[in-house]
């Protein structure tokens, strides 16, 4: 029988740890117990989940600064360790905190792009939260009341922005995040085409002019979307295939929009690209 205890807690402050029953036999009238006595006599509540990899999570808040004794029982009987002391203090750690989600990474402008906050065991303190970049992006955050919350943002201009996050005061780890906003999701497009393109019997490639800031060296950003246009209108019809090499050779990685406007000639596409930088 194994657990796993906070080496610090805070007063008010949600927080929890897991027991691990693994390695008994299972009984059916097998029970995992947690009782919890604060420095006055006093019993705190806690909450045992059991998971679906066979552990129990057992979650509490504490009131009272001081020693705290746990008892941990299964199936009537004391596990090795217990009981357990635990040592309850005022204060925080923002190490403790830990933010995640795809709004941390990568994000769509005009969309809302989410990610989650914990502060679970980190103490109290004030949350503190801001997005900086080419535009101002409306936010906003809900309790989840479990130490966590769930935030959305939606900005209006492409481009790095960066995502803040404080507790306390302080930057929790990884605050503050890069994050690269793009005006499409350009990882879950595929292209579909009613019909074959057909092909003319006389194709001269080299009447194929292409233009625009995505070939233009002094345009090209790393993270940033790019764009150009490939005007065949007079070489005849044909497949169009575009390839992007780095350093590296061939990037299939990358990710290319090939997009046709149709009020124009026949054969004027623009294409997007997203360059990654050359590690």
């Amino acid at each position: 029988m194994k657990r796993v205890l906070a080496h610090s807690v805070y007063v008010d402050s949600p927080t929890d740890f897991v027991v691990d029953s693994r390695a008994i036999a299972k009984k059916d009238d097998g029970k995992v117990t947690c009782t919890i006595t604060n420095p006055s006599g006093t019993k705190t509540e806690n909450l045992i989940t059991p998971q679906a990899d066979g552990t129990y999570r057992i979650s509490y808040t504490p009131f009272e600064e001081g020693r705290h004794t746990i008892d941990i029982l299964y199936d009537g009987l004391p596990i090795p360790g217990s009981p357990f002391v635990v040592n309850v203090r005022r204060g925080c750690d923002p190490k403790k905190c830990r933010a995640f989600g795809p709004g941390l990474q990568k994000g769509i402008v005009e969309k809302a792009n989410a990610f989650t906050v914990e502060t679970k065991g980190a103490g109290t303190g004030g949350l503190g939260l801001s997005i900086e970049g080419p535009s101002e992006a409306k936010m906003t955050c809900k309790d989840n009341r479990d130490g966590s919350c769930s935030v959305e943002y939606i900005p209006t201009e492409p481009g790095e922005y960066d995502v803040s996050i404080r507790f306390a005061d302080q930057h929790i780890p990884g605050s503050p995040f890069k994050v690269q906003l793009l005006i499409c999701d350009l990882d879950n497009i595929v292209m579909k085409f009613s019909q074959r393109v057909p092909v003319d019997k006389h194709v001269d490639a080299s009447l194929v002019k292409a233009y625009g800031p995505g070939l233009e060296p002094s345009q090209c950003r790393t993270g940033s979307p790019l764009t150009f246009k490939v005007d065949a209108s007079k070489s005849g019809k044909a497949p169009l295939d575009v390839k992007i090499r780095s350093e590296r050779g061939t990037e299939p990685c990358l990710n290319i929009l090939l997009s046709r406007i149709m009020e124009m000639e026949p054969m004027m596409l623009p294409i997007l690209h997203h360059l990654k930088e050359v590690q």
